[in-house]
């Protein structure tokens, strides 16, 4: 058995592009989805409650009412800047997001900036 020899490239089939079909209009998705998920946050109320049963007496920020709104990176991202702008730790589960502590007023001044309406006792 010999040695597999090189055979020369065709040329002649690059000429056609493979991706001229295809209709590419990521950014224009991208700003109507935008709009669309704005204009649905500016019409979703956020409740806020404080929890304590069953959390060994620790008090937990539980934020809920986003389920037609936000899917669930959407919150993840959410709760990521929302942890940094308060301070403090946090978890998304199931629909709900839950930081830890008292934070009711911190972060329905967060979530107004950000197009939320909240509800909830917020001291």
């Amino acid at each position: 058995m010999g040695k597999n020899k090189k055979r020369p490239l065709k040329t002649e089939g690059f000429a056609v592009n493979p991706f001229a079909d295809l209709e590419i209009d990521c950014v224009a998705k991208d700003k109507e989805e935008s709009s669309k998920t704005k204009n649905k946050i500016q019409h979703t109320t956020c409740r806020l409650r404080l929890e304590k049963k069953g959390r060994a007496g620790k008090t937990v920020t539980v934020i809920y009412g986003f389920e037609p709104v936000l899917e669930l990176i959407e919150m993840m991202d959410l709760l990521s800047d929302l942890k940094k702008a308060i301070g403090s730790g946090g978890t998304v589960k199931e629909d709900t997001l839950e930081l830890q502590g008292d934070k009711r007023a911190q972060v329905a001044t967060f979530l107004q900036d950000k197009n939320f309406r909240t509800k909830g006792d917020i001291n």
